[in-house]
């Protein structure tokens, strides 16, 4: 006895159509372009900063925890102008990509609030963004450098549920 699935599988092995209009061979798959180890990087990064610090059950400290400051109460001139909160997360998250991004070394962090401009604030609620500044080595043949900056507002900002 043979069963036959409901489910169409032509859209995963597109055909290529032969001269009379028929169904021909297979047509070559395409699959998606293969990141680059900086490319990889980032994103790997761009995860470790948006998430929830236990959100990761296997590493309870994968994620970064500036998310718990409340940083909506910030004034933004004396959070970039004074060590404290600011030296404090810069230093946690420096921790935390150390630990977690094997493939960075000599890695320096920088924390900025930056106030949105008039149109951007009529979209949100919020008054300024976070700007995280990534540098480093990466830890390859060439020990190419890496920089990356990556933005932030609250509505980026995963929320315990």
């Amino acid at each position: 006895m043979m069963l036959k699935l409901p489910i169409d599988f032509s859209a995963f092995f597109p055909r290529q159509m032969d001269e009379s209009g028929g169904r021909g061979k297979l047509a070559r798959p395409s699959f998606p372009r293969i990141m680059n180890e900086k490319e990889s990087i980032d994103s790997f990064l761009e995860l470790l900063l948006s998430s929830y610090p236990g959100e990761c059950s296997f590493f309870i400290d994968f994620a970064f925890s500036f998310w718990g400051h409340h940083h909506e109460n910030f004034s933004i001139e004396h959070f970039n102008n004074t060590e404290q909160p600011r030296n404090k997360m810069e230093n946690r998250l420096h921790q935390v990509i150390c630990k977690y991004e094997p493939r960075l070394k000599d890695v320096s962090v920088e924390l900025l609030l930056v106030p949105k401009t008039s149109e951007e604030n009529d979209k949100s609620r919020d008054k300024h963004i976070i700007v995280i500044n990534v540098n480093g080595r990466i830890n390859n043949e060439n020990k190419d450098r890496y920089h990356k900056k990556f933005y932030f507002d609250s509505r980026d900002i995963p929320r315990k549920h």
